[in-house]
C-alpha cells in the first residue's frame, strides 16, 4: 500500500509538471525580433501571442541597427509603456549557401554580427530586465544546419552553432533564477514551420518543472536525402 501511494503521488506530480503554467498577462509583453533584411518569418508567432492576450511587439533589426543602444532602446520604450519584458523571441537570419572557398571574410563577419552578436545583445538586455521579476522566457532560433551542415553551408552552420551554445549556457546560468532560455532548431522546409506560432507559445507557457532547453523540428526533405 505504501509503495502504491508513492507511485500515485509521483504520477500525479509528473502530470502536474506537464500542465501549462498560469500566466497573468495584464502587464506583460513579448517581443519578436527579426534579424537581417529578409522576408518576415515571425508573423505567425506574433499573431499567436497577440491572440493569447499578450501585448506583443514585432521588431526587425537590419545590420545597421545592431548595437547595445538600439536594442536597449526597444526594451526601455516597452517598459515606459508600463509593460514588463516577459518573453523575447529571436528569429535569426538564414544566410546564403556558397562554397567554403568562395566565402568573403567581410561578408562572414557581417552575417556573424546579424546572428551571434545580435543574439548576445538581445539576450543580455532581456535577462537584465527579467532578473528583478525572477521570471521570463528567451527563445533563440536556428535552422537545421546547426546540427548537420551540408555542403556549401559552413558559414550558416557555424553562426547557428554559436547561437546554440549561447542559448545552452544562458539556460544553465539563469534557469535556476526563474528565466527559461530555449533554442528552437527549425527545418529548412515549410513543413516544419506550419505551426510555428503554437510551438513558441507552448514553450513560453511551459511549467517550470518541465522546461525545454532545445526543441529540434524534423526536416522531412533532409531526412529523405539522408536515407535516399
Amino acid at each position: 500500500m505504501i509503495i502504491q501511494k508513492i507511485l500515485k503521488n509521483a504520477l500525479r506530480e509528473n502530470i502536474n509538471s506537464l500542465r501549462p503554467a498560469k500566466v497573468d498577462k495584464r502587464d506583460k509583453a513579448a517581443i519578436v525580433f527579426e534579424l537581417g533584411e529578409r522576408e518576415p518569418s515571425g508573423d505567425s508567432i506574433v499573431e499567436r501571442f497577440r491572440r493569447e492576450g499578450l501585448q506583443t511587439y514585432h521588431k526587425t533589426l537590419p545590420a545597421t541597427d545592431i548595437s547595445v543602444d538600439a536594442i536597449s532602446g526597444i526594451y526601455d520604450q516597452i517598459q515606459k509603456d508600463n509593460f514588463s519584458i516577459d518573453a523575447v523571441i529571436v528569429v535569426g537570419s538564414v544566410g546564403q549557401e556558397q562554397s567554403f572557398l568562395d566565402i568573403d571574410v567581410d561578408e562572414l563577419f557581417s552575417e556573424w554580427q546579424q546572428t551571434c552578436l545580435s543574439c548576445f545583445y538581445i539576450g543580455q538586455a532581456a535577462v537584465t530586465r527579467m532578473q528583478p521579476n525572477k521570471r521570463g522566457t528567451v527563445i533563440f532560433t536556428s535552422v537545421a544546419d546547426v546540427l548537420d551542415p551540408g555542403i556549401g553551408r559552413a558559414s550558416i552552420g557555424s553562426q547557428g552553432a554559436g547561437v546554440r551554445m549561447l542559448s545552452q549556457s544562458l539556460a544553465r546560468e539563469f534557469g535556476p533564477h526563474g528565466i527559461h532560455v530555449s533554442h528552437v532548431v527549425m527545418g529548412n522546409d515549410d513543413a516544419s514551420s506550419n505551426n510555428q506560432g503554437g510551438i513558441y507559445w507552448n514553450l513560453y507557457q511551459q511549467n517550470r518543472t518541465a522546461w525545454t532547453q532545445e526543441l529540434i523540428m524534423n526536416n522531412q526533405r533532409r531526412l529523405a536525402e539522408a536515407h535516399g
